[in-house]
């Protein structure tokens, strides 16, 4: 079975929920495919997708599982050598850390004025290569909440820029008559409903 999910999503949020689900359906084979390309799910390109974004396609079974807190960050050694921003103006001052081609929305639509392409200095489309370069002090970047809460040298600037990002679990109508499809995707819902570990 063909499981889909962004880079960050297959990375940080859905290994424990696959190593559990493999120890409960050991007979189940997955395929992660990680991408933040939307896959198709109605010509059968993968079967089971986390998207980050609603689905409209009639033939899909599509549950709105969670909601992901999304912010900005820069390690402490950052900070301390390039000061603190303390309102969206003073990202002018600082390396911005975002997709190099067209990417999903980092940021609510009344921050989009801080958080554009041209203002990149460094750009790169696997998210969870972003998240490394913040992580190793290269200047500010977005990444989930929940993630950074787990990364006690990263400290969150200006908490007021914020956007929540729906997780959606999509799979084929057709395939809700197969266990092992049905397994998978229940197991997921539940998982991703779940608090993330803190």
């Amino acid at each position: 079975m063909r499981l889909t999910a962004s880079d960050v999503m297959g990375h940080a949020v859905l290994p424990p929920l696959l190593a559990r689900l493999q120890g409960e359906h050991p007979g189940i084979r997955i395929e992660l495919s990680l991408s933040n390309r939307v896959q198709d799910l109605i010509g059968r390109e993968v079967d089971v997708a986390v998207r980050m974004h609603q689905p409209h396609q009639p033939a899909l079974l599509a549950q709105r599982v969670a909601d992901r807190p999304v912010g900005l960050f820069a390690h402490r050694r950052y900070l301390v050598a390039h000061g603190v921003p303390h309102t969206e103006a003073d990202l002018l001052e600082h390396r911005l850390i975002g997709h190099d081609r067209e990417g999903p929305p980092a940021l609510a639509p009344e921050h989009a004025a801080i958080w554009q392409h041209a203002r990149f200095a460094l750009r790169c489309d696997d998210e969870a290569a972003q998240w490394a370069l913040v992580r190793a002090g290269a200047g500010i970047g977005a990444g989930h909440v929940a993630l950074a809460a787990a990364q006690p040298d990263l400290q969150r600037v200006l908490p007021q820029v914020e956007l929540s990002l729906p997780v959606w679990l999509c799979m084929h109508e057709d395939l809700r008559h197969s266990a092992a499809h049905l397994a998978v995707f229940r197991a997921l819902a539940d998982g991703l409903r779940a608090p993330p570990p803190a």
